[in-house]
């Protein structure tokens, strides 16, 4: 009986439930009829044995069966996390407080530029692949977070072993034992690399719009959808007379010439409805002396990060 049920969980582990059904009862059958003493001296001579030995067989069948669907999805779960871990960049981890070791995925490695092959690694040797400007962070958030067990989230850069540097975004939280002291930190590391050098490269534009805004020879002035000044640059304030603190209190048809104010109001409507993506227009202001100077106009939309208008820059 020991050998039918070997049989049967062999080829179902191999075939599946329908074929392993039929095969291994057809190989057990001949097995225990066939072979002649001393090997085997068994004979079925009763039908209800035989019976009972074919729906034993069906039984194991169907167990052995279960089990293989078991370990095939455990193996396409596997390969799923696999998958996204691989698609996110991100890498699982565990770090054993005891032993100071980390247990982590393939994917975790790849983000430190360790071969994938690697499964685990010291605290010590992790914290010598941190950008020598982030390690006294790092380590006070590690500090941190098993002496106040919270949620660690940091940002940081690791070097590769080519030289390359790597923004990552490191979560983890403290794994208490059964006495209430920390025994792990488990969490996950994202790479951000992207997210910083569009960060950074943003950051380079807002600056060289703001020197060119500030201290250009130009002009300029950013416009609320009132109408009303919400910034003007020095330039702007000379050619008209006011102070910085006066234009601010006013808007751009405060010191539009009578004559050129309804023409200038329709396409800023026209613009800030974005019917148009800019418009250039000669018109002429009214200086704080009460002198007028002609001016050649040209206004733009500003939009935010999602897309929407809310100044525009005449």
């Amino acid at each position: 009986m020991l050998l039918c049920l070997l049989v049967t969980v062999l080829h179902a582990l191999a075939d599946g439930f329908i074929s392993s059904a039929f095969f291994s009862t057809l190989a057990t059958a001949c097995l225990i009829y066939f072979f002649v003493p001393p090997i085997f001296s068994f004979r079925i001579a009763d039908p209800l044995d035989a019976a009972v030995c074919f729906v034993f067989l069906v039984v194991a069948n169907g167990v052995a069966w279960l089990v293989s669907e078991a370990f095939g999805r455990l193996r396409d779960s596997q390969q799923q996390i696999a998958l996204a871990e691989s698609a996110a960049h991100l890498g699982l981890w565990s770090l054993d407080l005891g032993t100071n070791v980390i247990v982590a995925s393939k994917e975790y490695f790849r983000l430190h530029g360790l071969r994938e092959e690697s499964s685990r690694l010291t605290l010590q040797q992790w914290l010598g692949l941190i950008h020598p400007d982030d390690l006294a962070m790092v380590e006070r958030a590690i500090r941190g977070s098993i002496e106040q067990t919270y949620v660690q989230d940091t940002e940081f850069r690791v070097v590769w072993p080519d030289g390359s540097v790597h923004w990552l975004l490191g979560k983890g939280t403290v794994l208490l034992d059964a006495s209430g002291r920390p025994a792990r930190i488990a969490g996950v590391n994202l790479e951000i690399s992207e997210r910083k050098r569009s960060e950074a490269a943003m950051r380079e534009s807002e600056e060289r719009f703001r020197r060119v805004f500030e201290e250009g020879p130009l002009g300029l002035a950013i416009v609320g959808k009132t109408y009303r000044f919400d910034k003007v640059n020095q330039a702007l304030c000379q050619m008209v007379g006011y102070s910085e603190e006066e234009l601010l209190q006013k808007s751009f048809v405060d010191i539009t010439h009578p004559d050129d104010v309804q023409s200038d109001v329709e396409l800023a409507d026209l613009l800030f409805r974005r019917k148009m993506p800019f418009y250039k227009l000669q018109k002429r202001y009214v200086k704080k002396s009460g002198d007028t100077m002609w001016i050649n106009l040209t206004a733009s939309l500003i939009r935010n990060r999602e897309g929407e208008v809310i100044h525009a820059s005449p």
